[in-house]
């Protein structure tokens, strides 16, 4: 398919669908999301369709679209070792070396995003100071916030 594959809606449910496929056809990667979204298989074509839309934001992701992200890009236990590559290496097949690279360096941004949205979640409502004992405490927590939000606008990009 050509690298043209991605740019309309149709060709991101296309992309989805196709993917929603492979998944169900891999045992382990079944098992493992049928139990994460129980049995509703929509939910996960509609996370994948979340992800990949133009205007994807990791603050308006739905929950399922986030656990999918973090299987596929954080390399974690059995599950995210085989979800990553086969996720990209699908993509990559299914849109073309070029789409699928745009695609998977999308999705990586996305995911750095959303950890990067909980850091500062947790920053902002994790522990602060209840008394002047715990002065250094919400000193630490400032400048937590501030090397998170210079991490943030440092990695900006697509």
């Amino acid at each position: 398919m050509s690298s043209l594959f991605v740019k309309s809606t149709g060709a991101v449910d296309d992309l989805s669908f196709a993917l929603v496929a492979l998944l169900r056809a891999d045992g382990h990667l079944c098992n493992v999301l049928t139990h994460i979204v129980s049995d509703d298989w929509r939910a996960v074509e509609q996370a994948i369709v979340a992800m990949l839309s133009p205007r994807a934001s990791s603050k308006k992701l739905p929950n399922v679209a986030r656990n999918i992200l973090e299987l596929a890009c954080d390399n974690r236990g059995k599950t995210g070792r085989i979800m990553g590559p086969f996720f990209f290496n699908a993509i990559v097949r299914i849109a073309g070396r070029p789409a699928g690279k745009r695609l998977e360096k999308k999705i990586r941004h996305l995911r750095r995003r959303m950890s990067l949205d909980g850091q500062m979640h947790r920053l902002a409502y994790g522990r602060r100071a209840k008394n002047s004992s715990d002065a250094r405490s919400a000193h630490q927590f400032h400048c937590d916030a501030a090397a998170v939000l210079a991490m943030a606008t440092s990695r900006a990009g697509p």
